[in-house]
């Protein structure tokens, strides 16, 4: 079976499926995205309509790059404050 998705949501938090899936893996193939600053992304930096970071709401909401931002650790969490 193969299956494909994110791992956690804005907030840093495993999704429900992530988690149950990442439980029965035998194996994880990364798909890896790129923050601002070059390093690899591993946090979905959800942002308003002026760009803002957007630290509380439902976990899951429809949209794309107008909505999430890929980045770093260190400046998801520099963005999150």
């Amino acid at each position: 079976m193969l299956c494909y998705g994110l791992r956690t949501d804005f907030q840093a938090e495993l999704f429900p499926g992530s988690a149950a899936l990442l439980g029965i893996a035998d194996a994880l193939i990364e798909l890896k995205a790129v923050c601002e600053c070059g390093r690899k992304s591993s946090m979905n930096l959800r942002v308003d309509e002026q760009g803002n970071a957007v630290k509380a709401g439902a976990q899951t909401e429809i949209g794309g790059n107008d909505r999430y931002v890929a980045l770093c650790r260190k400046h998801f969490m520099e963005k999150m404050g």
